[in-house]
């Protein structure tokens, strides 16, 4: 997750919104096989599944505002 916000990142930097969006959609599978392994055995890991919760949600922040900079720079593209 984190080498795909890096990726994504450099999208943004080259203003290369068609591959960030494409790159989102990456984003969206990796959060999503990450959520399936981190409440399925997470949990093994008591000290660090709050940790590893929280870090689900910051990604999903981060695929949320990776969106909605594609829609508005796109909208300002002619």
């Amino acid at each position: 997750m984190q080498t795909n916000m890096f990726a994504a990142f450099a999208y943004q930097s080259a203003k290369d919104w068609d591959g960030l969006e494409k790159h989102i959609e990456l984003m969206e599978a990796t959060h999503g096989v990450s959520e399936l392994f981190i409440v399925s055995v997470g949990w093994l890991a008591p000290v660090m599944y709050p940790a590893y919760l929280e870090y689900l949600n910051v990604n999903e922040g981060y695929i949320k505002a990776m969106k909605k900079k594609v829609r508005v720079e796109q909208r300002r593209s002619p």
